[in-house]
């Protein structure tokens, strides 16, 4: 195998790919500070392999050369200048018959001029490695591939790269993402370089070296540079000191100018938005959207139609070159702190590396060793985030010292006892976050240049009606200001606005007139229909482009002809859509006086009759993939939710929906069923993963035909099941035969549901089976997956499912065990006051039920169970060699009983009052309120409980 020498890393190669005519190529694309630039490539050959030791630089029979400008263009790309990689190639040793050595070094490029560069690779099977590579020009690349393939059959490329276009272009197949370096790798390397001086390492300063591994951040970059800073370091208050510093990346340790190759390369546009996010603290999480909007506002973003599309596309490019980490997709659920909103929305979150985040330090001199805040605010500041509570008396004392030209002021938290002065210094400010009290502090007439007004979570009741005058304000933040009433009247003139954000404004009961004059927004996170001329109706959504998420609340306001007139369907950008009635209590309704129900019933006829064609109004665009409908009291779903064919989160109704995934019902007090068809046609959602069914004050059966009693599985991927206060509801769906068994009908199991993790049932009066069809007692139940069940409030169960045999299920003899629950490893039973068995089967033979993973069992309020389940002899082909065979529960570690008046056995069988039953793992028992139970279970992991 060829030994190629140049300013790289060390790579093994041992055994070269035969079983290709091309060269292959992988590239892998490291996190920030994993690449290492400076060491060497050493491939070697371990003469495992004879076929892989025929790799010579022999003369080739036929050469075969390039024009010249192609040959000068494979030359040049071979060098730094340009791919940034293979650090220097300089001499070409011709190899001889008895040596397999070929080097790459100093007269290489005169060499290859002479005989042609692609002669050098001609009939040589070679492994090229391509280090920290940036070029993402496709064309070069492509002929760059052509010169490289004229190397042997199972000849291979490996690329290293920052960036995500990089690898796209380059890999021939998947690219690969390299992990950051395992802590205790970070550990070593910073132990080597730090004790490279010392015979002994220091007690003391070995402690410190796992403080010192969470600076690095898996980078062995970082490690060796903080190796090397700790190295003349003899004293643990030297080491503290180090740690107390804040930057890590500096170029008097060089991993600084390493790094910022990836800024060096960015555009000039781009480089301004990453040196903005300096203005974050290190590991602070960053809103996407607010970040991009941040940029707009200070005007980083070029000015064009769509500065969203193009800030978008800009985070998107710098998170491909690794300069923002941890990007992810977060759901906020505000149902149970804003029972009247109720909505459920996504954020998209980010991260900034920390030695990114020293890198953009760097890049607007700021190196946070300042002995003070104060010291850091100078006449050239332009940008300030304050994430502390003095940040009004800071800028009160240096305002009044100077007149800083401040673009930015973001200020996370609220000062309680000062209020901000010196207004009309602020003139310059972009970008403003404040959160305040009773009312805003600032003069709009002097925040002409504001084009981001933030005032989330703060207490204001209004907004001053001048506010209506700041014209180029392009986002305001209004979010969860819950005491805010109104929006300013005349804020149709704020023609600019782009973004606006109410989520959570509880109090507020109308939006502002005219707001269809707002061409320009884009973004409206609530729409509150009020009733009067001050109010705008919903058809003022006309015209307006509003993408992402909305929700429109207090849809009993609203008419059939407003609801057309909105026209969503034909908002194209449209993703997310709730659609909210405020409740009406039942209280709200008399019932008390006869002569009037017959007036009240038909009113509310009319009223459900109303709210239908509201609904079949809202039509919904077709690319809407979320769709929640809250205290609907309509009798019908309109007929355009079954054409919503990209939808991944939907309310009902819904199997004609294939890509369905979450569905969440709550207070839909007139829904009965899920489906409802003639003829039996059978319904299934085959991709939904989670349903929640909560409130659903008339739902008794899953489906309204016959076709419940089918062997066929309507949720087949469903992993979480939470089922809160449906007082009709008697049972959980049909199941089919499980596929999994042993050829023995006796053994064989039903199940409605195969990938089922999490079940809750919680306040169901009328719960009572685990099938819905009668004519099904007597089946075996599996739940095979399921992890966590939670059954509290449901006085008519009275046992557990029927149970198939362990061995049939899961292949495996000799055990007469039973379980419907293989995988559980957390059971709670609570105020069940009916339940008395482990499993719905009268018989005069004991059987043996087992939960064989079960960790935690709580158990609480449930009278009539005597017994925890029969202890059963576990063989080893059962696969518990190690633990005491009479056991139920043979993983069992915690175990809670609660107001249990009748329990007194721990096996349901009499004389096994304890000298059978055993808990080999426990670890932790609460008993209290079991008054018949004498006898302390076996359990040599158990501490004694203490006494009363």
């Amino acid at each position: 195998m060829p030994l190629m020498t140049s300013g790289l890393r060390e790579v093994s190669y041992q055994r070269w790919r035969k079983n290709s005519r091309q060269a292959r190529s992988w590239s892998t694309e490291p996190p920030p500070g994993l690449s290492e630039p400076g060491r060497a490539i050493n491939g070697k050959d371990d003469g495992s392999d004879s076929e892989a030791s025929d790799v010579r630089a022999e003369e080739p029979k036929e050469r075969v050369q390039l024009p010249e400008r192609q040959r000068g263009l494979f030359l040049s790309l071979l060098t730094p200048h340009s791919l940034d990689f293979m650090a220097s190639t300089v001499e070409y040793v011709r190899s001889v018959e008895e040596t397999d050595v070929l080097v790459i070094s100093k007269e290489w490029r005169q060499v290859a001029r002479r005989v042609g560069a692609e002669s050098l690779l001609f009939f040589c099977r070679y492994l090229l490695v391509l280090d920290d590579v940036w070029n993402e020009d496709d064309d070069n690349w492509a002929k760059l591939k052509t010169c490289l393939g004229y190397g042997d059959a199972g000849s291979a490329i490996l690329v290293t790269t920052r960036s995500k276009g990089v690898a796209r272009l380059m890999s021939t197949g998947t690219y690969h993402d390299i992990v950051v370096l395992d802590r205790k790798f970070i550990k070593e390397i910073i132990e080597i370089r730090a004790f490279s001086s010392q015979k002994n390492k220091p007690v003391g300063l070995v402690d410190l070296v796992d403080e010192m591994a969470n600076k690095c951040f898996g980078s062995p970059l970082a490690a060796k540079a903080l190796g090397a800073v700790l190295r003349n370091k003899t004293t643990v208050e030297e080491w503290k000191a180090v740690s107390q510093r804040s930057v890590i990346c500096s170029d008097e340790n060089k991993i600084l100018p390493i790094l910022k190759l990836s800024y060096d390369d960015l555009p000039a546009n781009m480089k301004q938005c990453f040196a903005f996010c300096a203005v974050f603290p290190k590991d602070y999480e960053i809103d996407v959207d607010m970040l991009i909007q941040l940029w707009m506002a200070i005007g980083f973003i070029p000015e064009q139609d769509e500065l969203c599309t193009e800030g978008k596309q800009i985070f998107r490019e710098m998170v491909s070159r690794s300069f923002f980490q941890d990007v992810k997709e977060v759901r906020v659920d505000e149902g149970e702190r804003m029972e009247r909103y109720c909505s459920r929305y996504k954020r998209t979150i980010c991260k900034i590396h920390d030695l990114m985040h020293d890198v953009a330090l760097s890049c607007v001199a700021i190196t946070n060793e300042s002995n003070s805040i104060t010291e850091l605010l100078t006449n050239t500041t332009r940008h300030l985030h304050f994430t502390t509570f003095k940040a009004t008396a800071i800028l009160n004392a240096s305002m009044k010292e100077m007149s800083l030209a401040i673009q930015t002021l973001l200020c996370d938290y609220r000062d309680l006892n000062e209020d901000l002065q010196h207004v009309s210094k602020y003139s310059s400010l972009r970008a403003l976050k404040l959160n305040v009290s009773s009312s805003f502090p600032m003069r709009p007439k002097h925040l002409h240049h504001l084009r981001n007004l933030d005032l989330s979570r703060s207490d204001i009741k209004a907004l001053p009606e001048d506010i209506s005058i700041m014209y180029n304000l392009q986002t305001l933040n209004l979010s969860d200001c819950c005491y805010l009433v109104r929006l300013p009247k005349q804020m149709r003139y704020m023609t600019a606005l782009r973004h606006l954000y109410i989520r959570g404004c509880m109090a507020l009961k109308c939006m502002p007139p005219e707001l269809g004059r707002l061409n320009s927004l884009k973004t409206l996170t609530n729409f509150v229909a009020g009733i009067g001329s001050d109010c705008s109706n919903l058809g003022e959504l006309r015209h307006l482009n509003i993408g992402g998420s909305l929700v429109l609340n207090q849809l009993e306001n609203v008419t059939e002809a407003d609801a057309k007139v909105a026209n969503l369907g034909d908002k194209k950008e449209l993703r997310e859509l709730s659609l909210i009635w405020t409740r009406r209590e039942t209280w709200e309704i008399s019932d008390t006086e006869d002569e009037h129900s017959k007036t009240e019933e038909h009113s509310e006829i009319e009223e459900q009759h109303s709210r239908n064609k509201v609904l079949e109004g809202l039509k919904s665009p077709h690319g809407l993939q979320a769709l929640r409908i809250v205290s609907y009291q309509g009798t019908t779903f309109p007929t355009w939710m079954g054409f919503l064919q990209n939808m991944i989160e939907m309310l009902p109704p819904l199997c004609q929906v294939p890509a369905l995934q979450v569905l969440y019902l709550k207070q839909l007090e007139k829904l009965q069923c899920l489906y409802s068809a003639a003829g039996g046609t059978s319904f299934t959602f085959p991709k939904l993963k989670e349903l929640t069914m909560i409130g659903l004050q008339n739902f008794e059966v899953w489906c309204e035909t016959s076709w419940e009693c089918k062997d066929e599985i309507i949720f087949p991927d469903l992993e979480k099941l939470t089922i809160y206060v449906c007082p009709k509801l008697i049972a959980l769906p049909n199941g089919a035969l499980a596929t999994k068994s042993c050829g023995q009908d006796s053994s064989m199991a039903h199940t409605a549901f195969p990938s089922l993790k999490i079940l809750e049932l919680k306040d169901l009066d009328t719960f009572q089976r685990w099938e819905a069809a009668e004519a099904t007692q007597g089946r075996h139940i599996s739940f095979p997956e399921l992890e966590s069940l939670s059954i509290l409030g449901c006085p008519k169960l009275t046992a557990l499912p029927e149970a198939p045999l362990l061995g049939g299920l899961y292949g495996r003899v000799n055990t007469t065990a039973r379980t419907s629950f293989p995988a559980l490893k957390t059971l709670l039973l609570g105020y069940l006051g009916s339940f008395h068995g482990w499993e719905a089967v009268d018989t005069p033979e004991e059987r043996h039920i087992i939960f064989p993973r079960l960790e935690r069992l709580s158990i609480m309020g449930c009278p009539k169970l005597i017994a925890l389940p029969a202890v059963t002899l576990l063989g080893a082909s059962f696969g518990y060699d190690d633990i005491t065979p009479h056991s139920a529960f043979p993983e069992l570690k915690e175990l809670e009983l609660d107001g249990l008046e009748s329990f007194k056995r721990w096996g349901v069988t009499e004389g096994t009052n304890g000298e059978r039953s055993s808990f080999p793992k426990l670890e932790r028992a609460d008993i209290v309120e079991c008054p018949e139970l004498t006898i302390v279970p076996e359990a040599p992991n158990l501490s004694p409980q203490p006494q009363p």
